[in-house]
């Protein structure tokens, strides 16, 4: 049986704690592992671009649609057993995809995949951030973000070990995504029950935390514009392979090794004044990378602006912490996940635009600007809120 928040021992805080850190890993590695493999096989199989393409815009559409019910499911159901219950669908639909040739079934299973892992996502931030003490808030969720940029760096290294033919991969798929489920099990009792929120309520918190909003919209938008077009750019500046894909990779060492020390400096500093230095130095970072091709100061620039840009995604759930009471936690994140979303939408698809308009800096350009835009709103806030 599950206790509320503040009836929560400071043994099950800690359990707590550890079982969401240690479940992160899993559950990007899955993530990262389901896309890339579905679109690899889509592609096997002889399907155009607009089908692959429509295929990765389920996952966005997923969240979008079932984001705002999280809230009242963990209400209704308990949040460990909703947890629960979704990682037992996403690993049964993802072990079930390749007896499947059709593409309207690879759809809803997509979308079920999408729907769940959309689940685990939004309530295991909700638990962490439920449970962690205010003065190390920011720290346990740097350290959360790395641990989960190190599984999304590890899922498409599974596709190597396994290739794409055959069932291995997705079996390794479910596999993985079953694992989430033991750290679970271990804390089932640690577990809080967070009290039900009407999907009116989600949308309510944009209001509430504009600020924070706007941080996960540029997080998603910096982030995912980066991850699908700096391949594309790497290889229009002249940097053949291996290059374009070692940016990637030297981008996502950024992302897990700068988030703990962001993270302790959220708890040493008013959050809209990291929130605005973040968005500032993302923005130099991305100016600095446009400027330095063709030198060697292309690699430390690119890992800084992993680091800067993912700090985004740390900012904006210790403001969510700092803003919202635990009975309110879990729609505020299920808010923030579907502004990280959107902005993930809209990322690469302007930075793309951009890149066809203004030439290959302009994906730089526009993560520059977005950056910029998120530093001189957190300073308005700043100033307001002194």
């Amino acid at each position: 049986m599950q206790s509320a928040p503040h009836d929560l021992s400071a043994q099950d805080r800690r359990r707590g704690i550890w079982a969401v850190l240690l479940l992160s890993f899993p559950a990007g590695a899955s993530y990262a592992l389901v896309t890339p493999l579905m679109t690899v096989a889509m592609e096997a199989r002889g399907h155009d671009a607009l089908a692959i393409g429509a295929l990765a815009a389920v996952f966005p559409l997923a969240i979008m649609t079932v984001g705002p019910f999280v809230p009242l499911l963990v209400g209704r159901f308990g949040t460990a057993r909703t947890l629960l219950l979704s990682v037992l669908a996403s690993a049964a639909a993802v072990s079930v995809l390749p007896q499947f040739d059709g593409i309207v079934a690879w759809f809803l299973l997509r979308y079920v995949v999408g729907a769940a892992i959309a689940i685990v996502w939004i309530a295991s931030e909700t638990w962490l951030n439920v449970v962690a003490p205010p003065e190390r808030r920011g720290l346990l969720l740097g350290a959360y973000a790395s641990v989960l940029a190190s599984g999304i760096a590890a899922g498409p290294a599974v596709i190597a070990l396994f290739g794409t033919e055959g069932r291995g991969a997705y079996l390794a798929g479910a596999g993985i995504l079953l694992l989430v489920a033991l750290p679970l099990l271990w804390a089932w009792r640690a577990v809080p029950v967070l009290p039900g929120q009407s999907p009116a309520s989600v949308l309510r918190v944009a209001g509430v935390a504009p600020l924070t909003m706007l941080v996960g919209l540029c997080a998603g938008f910096a982030e995912t514009a980066i991850f699908g077009l700096l391949p594309v750019w790497a290889l229009r500046q002249g940097m053949g392979p291996p290059s374009d894909l070692l940016l990637l990779s030297a981008f996502a060492v950024g992302n897990v090794a700068l988030q703990v020390p962001f993270g302790r400096l959220l708890d040493r500093i008013e959050g809209r004044g990291v929130a605005a230095a973040v968005g500032v130095l993302a923005a130099l970072f991305a100016l600095l990378l446009a400027a330095s091709v063709g030198t060697w100061l292309v690699w430390p620039a690119i890992v800084l602006l992993g680091g800067a840009t993912y700090a985004f995604y740390t900012v904006g759930l210790t403001l969510l912490g700092r803003r919202f009471p635990a009975t309110q936690m879990a729609g505020a994140n299920t808010a923030f996940v579907i502004a990280y979303t959107a902005g993930g939408v809209a990322g690469p698809t302007a930075a793309g635009w951009a890149m066809e308009t203004a030439g290959p800096h302009g994906l730089l350009w526009t993560v520059a600007l977005a950056s910029a835009a998120l530093g001189g709103g957190a300073m308005v806030a700043r100033l307001q809120r002194r």
